[in-house]
Parts: C-alpha cells; sequence; structure tokens
C-alpha cells in the first residue's frame, strides 16, 4: 500500500480514536474522579465510599477477563461491540443513578455503573491496538492525550456543576458522554473490510484456546507476572491520590471546586506528556521509559505529603506529566509487544485490572478505612509506602532489552 495513502488512512482512524477516547474519559471523570463528592450527596461516609468503590473494582477484575475471554474465543464478540456494549450499560446505570435513593440501591447503581465503566478502558487500548498490527499508524498515546484533556475539562465543570446544581447532575454528563461513546465506536469501520480494501494484513485471529490460558502464560513468565504487581501497587496510590482528592484539597483549606481545578491540572499535562512518551518510544526501550515514571509516581506521592497548601498540592499534580502521563501509553504498546499475538486481549485486560481493577479496589479500600481510622498524612505516607514498593517490583519485571517498541510508529 503507499505509504502516503497508510499515513492518511492512519490520522483518519486517529481522529475518531482520539472522539472515542474524548467521551469515555469525560465519562469516566464523572463517575470516578467524582465518586467521594457523588456518594458523600448520597449519604456515604469515607468508608463506605472506600466499600463501594472497591467492590466496583473488584467487580471489573470479574468482567475483564470475561470481556477478553469473550473476544479470544467467539469472533462475533469483537473488541469494539464489546465496547458498545460497556457505553449502553453504563448509560443505563447512570440514567438509573440520578434519581436512585437509600444507600443499597445507590451503592448497588454505582458500583455496576464504576465496573462496566473501568472495563472498557481495556477495551478501547485493545480497539486501537488492533489497528496498530494491521500496520495502519493510529497514535494510540495522541488520542489517549486527548483523553486526559478532556478528563481535565470535565474535571472543572463537574466541579463547578456538582457546587452550583447538586452532585445528581454528574449522571447527566456520564449519560450523555457514554451514549456519545456508543455511536463513535459504531461509526468506526470492519478491520478485515479494511484490510481487504487497503490491502493491508489480515488481522489477526485472537483465539487463545490453550490449555490455561493466560493465566498459564503467566506462570511460565514470571517476570510479567513481577511487572503487573508493580503495576498494582503503583496504582493503589495512584487510585487513593484520585479517590480521595477531596479529603487531601479539604484538609489543605479547599472544596469541590479547588478539587476539581486541582484535577484538571494533573489531566491538562498528561496530553503533552503522551504525546513525549511516543516520541520516547520510538528512541528508547520502553523498559526504561516504564522505570522511570514508576519512580516518579513514589515522588509524586511523597510531595503531596509534603504538601502545606493548595499551591504545593498543584506542584505535586504537575509531576503527572513524568509519572502517569509517560506510563499509560508506554505500558499500553510494551504490553502489545511484549504478550504472544493469541493473549493480546487478555493482556490488555489484565493491565486494565492492575491498573483499574486491583489498584482502584485495594486502594479505595484501604484510603477509606485508613480516613476513618485516621488522617490525611498518614493516608499520604501510605501512598508514597506503597507507590515505591511498587517502583522496586516493576523494575524486578522488566528488562533492560525488552523495548516494548514494536509496532510502536
Amino acid at each position: 500500500m503507499d505509504k502516503r495513502l497508510l499515513t492518511r488512512l492512519g490520522w483518519a482512524l486517529t481522529a475518531r480514536y482520539v472522539m472515542i477516547h474524548g467521551m469515555f474519559w469525560m465519562a469516566y471523570a464523572a463517575i470516578w474522579a467524582f465518586a467521594a463528592v457523588f456518594l458523600a450527596d448520597k449519604g456515604f461516609s469515607s468508608g463506605a465510599t472506600g466499600l463501594v468503590t472497591a467492590a466496583g473494582s473488584i467487580c471489573s477484575v470479574a468482567l475483564q477477563p470475561w470481556l477478553a475471554s469473550l473476544a479470544e474465543r467467539h469472533e462475533k464478540f469483537t473488541v469494539r461491540r464489546l465496547g458498545m456494549a460497556c457505553a449502553l450499560t453504563a448509560a443505563a446505570g447512570a440514567a438509573l443513578l440520578r434519581p436512585a435513593e437509600g444507600m443499597a440501591a445507590v451503592g448497588i447503581l454505582f458500583l455496576a455503573t464504576a465496573a462496566v465503566t473501568a472495563s472498557g478502558s481495556a477495551i478501547l487500548n485493545t480497539v486501537g491496538m488492533e489497528y496498530v498490527n494491521m500496520g495502519i499508524p493510529v497514535k494510540y498515546e495522541l488520542a489517549r492525550g486527548c483523553g486526559s484533556a478532556a478528563f481535565a475539562a470535565g474535571s472543572v465543570v463537574y466541579g463547578w456543576a456538582a457546587e452550583k446544581a447538586g452532585a445528581e447532575t454528574l449522571m447527566l454528563f456520564c449519560l450523555a458522554e457514554n451514549v456519545l461513546l456508543f455511536l463513535f465506536l459504531a461509526a468506526l469501520p470492519d478491520r478485515k473490510k479494511l484490510a481487504a480494501q487497503y490491502a493491508l494484513p489480515e488481522p489477526a485471529e485472537s483465539r487463545a484456546g490453550e490449555a490455561g490460558g493466560f493465566l498459564a502464560y503467566l506462570r511460565e513468565n514470571r517476570r510479567i507476572g513481577l511487572l503487573f504487581a508493580g503495576i498494582v501497587l503503583l496504582f493503589i496510590g495512584h487510585n487513593i491520590l484520585n479517590t480521595y482528592l477531596i479529603n487531601i484539597v479539604e484538609y489543605l483549606g479547599g472544596g469541590s471546586a479547588q478539587m476539581g481545578a486541582v484535577n484538571a491540572v494533573a489531566a491538562a499535562v498528561e496530553l503533552p506528556g503522551m504525546l513525549l512518551a511516543g516520541l520516547l518510544l520510538a528512541k528508547a526501550g520502553g523498559s526504561r521509559i516504564l522505570r522511570f515514571a514508576a519512580v516518579m509516581f513514589a515522588v509524586k506521592s511523597g510531595l503531596t505529603l509534603a504538601a502545606a497548601n493548595l499551591p504545593m498540592l498543584v506542584g505535586a499534580q504537575l509531576l503527572q506529566v513524568s509519572a502517569y502521563a509517560v506510563f499509560t501509553p508506554v505500558s499500553v504498546y510494551y504490553i502489545n509487544a511484549a504478550v504472544p499475538p493469541p493473549y493480546r486481549v487478555s493482556g490488555q485486560a489484565a493491565l486494565g485490572i492492575a491498573v483499574l481493577g486491583l489498584g482502584a479496589s485495594l486502594g479505595n479500600l484501604s484510603g477509606g478505612l485508613i480516613l476513618d481510622v485516621s488522617s490525611v498524612p498518614v493516608l499520604l505516607a501510605f501512598c508514597t509506602a506503597v507507590s515505591a514498593a511498587g517502583a522496586v517490583l516493576l523494575f524486578a519485571g522488566t528488562g533492560e532489552k525488552e523495548s516494548g517498541k514494536a509496532k510502536h510508529r
């Protein structure tokens, strides 16, 4: 295929992929970043918020391998269709949550909606990687970075809306964004038709039918297991900082509006960080970049612990550019290159489980419990310690010769 035509196809798909990530991460911000605000408005304590969000994350841990299994074993369950199903389910959950009353009803609806939303991240990552593996230069890092910019914009709007119109308005945003996400996914071109039209390699059929599946692969490749364990610990700390940011902001003298602004600062620097990560990945080893980002996770937690006022907290949030922003695209490309083709959907699902499943559930649960029995400084000290431990495990799970650069364009 002519290189210029392939480049134009890549940019056309990237434009659509940008809109998909934009809608997804705005919806994710409404349900996850403002979980403490929404649930507190419904009468939940910090501990109860931790239990509900942890339950949602645990449910996503069970849901993501099942979705990956469907995609790998049944041709009709493409990742695009699974993404559309998740978007519609999350939209329905948001519609029911807004008028819901009673802690049991709100808790069940919230954890179900949050679990489906968290599961969507790995699905969207796989959607992009499928095009990349066909040789189409879709810019994942640009789409994911624009998703972070959308998250930032959403955070500002949601913080203002929660203060002025009530926390229930968050679910209206979540509903509308998931409907748009469904429509954008539905508009993506079929991969097999693209392959025939542009004389591209047929998309690999990822049918993991071998005995034991992805778990057997992990048992045989313990380094990858250590990598995932390190990611879990890093994101325990990361999710505590995100979920209980309102508590940190209030400890330093702010409120919901200031929380939205602080959240927006971190999300706003993610786009340049992710674009930079894409450039670095073309020149440096993925393992080195992941190690650097892991160290920066720990440094960010330590500086948040040291913050004595809101400006210092904002300064700590700026380190998002070298921690989460760098880690996110590089980890997706790294797993895509490190895991054999039959397990690539499961590999992205495992990454999603580590980040938004186990990392989120253990982080939210431990964070809520710590706040119920202790203080914000103790919470931040725990974040720093667990992030440092995660960096150590990630160092052990990555090798100097493993680049993670395969298929990156």
